[in-house]
C-alpha cells in the first residue's frame, strides 16, 4: 500500500527545549506550511514551563490544530494532566489533540502503565488519545505488544529515515485505509528531530533541529482537521 502523506501540512512539536521566542509562527504558517502544533504540557506531574507561551503564540498566529502531550513516566499523573489541560483550554478539550509520549526515558514507562493512562483519558474524554511510540514500544524491547488498550489509539510514529511501512509499526498498529479510519492506525509520522533526516527544504519560521511530522493517510487538510482532536 502506498503511503499517503500531506507533505504540505507540517506539524511541529515543542517543549521548553525550544524557547518560545525562537519560533516565528506567522512565517511558519504562511510560508513554512505549518498547520499544527503539539506542545509538551507535562512531565513527571509538573507543567512544562514553556507550554503556555507556545500555545498562545501558535494560536495568535492562526494555528488552529493544537495539541498537548504528557511525557510518559512509570508513575504518570493523568488527573493533573487533565486538570492542567482543561485549565488551558477553558474547560473544553474537543478539537485539542491529546497525546501520550511513550518513549524510553530514565523513569521508564511500561506498556501496562501506558495502557492505564490512555484508558483514563478515554474514560474522561470519551476518546482515546494519540500515542507517540516507536516500533519497539516504550522500553525499546517490544515486549507486551500488542496491547488491547494501546491498539485503540492512533499512532504518532517517530522514524527518522525512509517512509514508514507496515514493518515499521509497533505490533497492533496498521496503515490507514481512509480519511475516517481510526483505532490502531498510523496518523502522524515524525520524520525528523534533533537534526536527523531533515527535509530538503526546512520550513520557514521554525528553528533547526525541531521535531517535525507529516500527517498520514489524509486526502486533504479538511480531512486532517476533521480527525484532529476527536
Amino acid at each position: 500500500m502506498a503511503l499517503q502523506l500531506l507533505r504540505d501540512a507540517i506539524v511541529v512539536d515543542l517543549s521548553h527545549w525550544q524557547p518560545p521566542g525562537s519560533i516565528d509562527w506567522k512565517t511558519a504558517k504562511a510560508e513554512g506550511n505549518v498547520v499544527g502544533a503539539i506542545i509538551k504540557l507535562m512531565q513527571n506531574g509538573a507543567p512544562d514551563p514553556a507550554h503556555v507561551q507556545h500555545l498562545y503564540d501558535a494560536y495568535e498566529a492562526g494555528i488552529r490544530l493544537l495539541g498537548i502531550y504528557d511525557f510518559g513516566v512509570e508513575d504518570p499523573d493523568h488527573v493533573t494532566f487533565l486538570n492542567e489541560a482543561l485549565g488551558e483550554f477553558q474547560g473544553r478539550l474537543d478539537r485539542v489533540l491529546l497525546a501520550l509520549d511513550a518513549e524510553q526515558s530514565s523513569n521508564q514507562m511500561s506498556v501496562a502503565t501506558a495502557a492505564v493512562w490512555v484508558q483514563a483519558i478515554d474514560s474522561n474524554q470519551h476518546r482515546y488519545p494519540t500515542l507517540y511510540m516507536g516500533k519497539a514500544g516504550p522500553d525499546g524491547t517490544g515486549r507486551m505488544l500488542p496491547n488491547a488498550a494501546l491498539s485503540k489509539c492512533d499512532l504518532w510514529l517517530p522514524k527518522y529515515g525512509p517512509e514508514p511501512t507496515v514493518d515499521s509499526l509497533p505490533p497492533g498498529f496498521r496503515l490507514p485505509t481512509s480519511d475516517t479510519d481510526r483505532g490502531g492506525v498510523l496518523r502522524l509520522w515524525q520524520f525528523t528531530g534533533d537534526g536527523i533526516n531533515p527535509p530538503a527544504v526546512w520550513p520557514k519560521g521554525i528553528p533547526p533541529k525541531c521535531d517535525l511530522s507529516y500527517p498520514v493517510g489524509f486526502s486533504s487538510i479538511e480531512a486532517l482537521t476533521a480527525w484532529w482532536g476527536t
